[in-house]
């Protein structure tokens, strides 16, 4: 499918499941620019993370878990009941 050399960058995105039709030839570019390393994750902008990976995993791995199952007497955890537990 995406290996067709008569596809466009455009077709080609569309077809790996980009949303935009810009993406596809976004992404060729980047590849042209830079090669293989071009396709890599850049730093995006924004506010860098609070606290370091480790903590937002441990924090995730407390949230998805039910109180009840760790001994808490509720259901559901609220903002404070997570915040107390972690």
């Amino acid at each position: 499918m995406l290996a067709d050399p008569s596809l466009h960058a455009t077709e080609a995105g569309i077809k790996a499941g980009f949303k935009s039709s810009a993406m596809g030839s976004a992404w060729v570019r980047r590849f042209n620019a830079k090669g293989l390393a071009g396709l890599e994750d850049q730093v995006r902008p924004g506010r860098k993370p609070t606290h370091p990976p480790e903590v937002r995993s441990a924090l995730v791995a407390l949230a998805i878990q039910k109180p009840s199952t760790l001994g808490y007497p509720f259901e559901l955890w609220t903002l404070e009941r997570l915040q107390r537990a972690f």
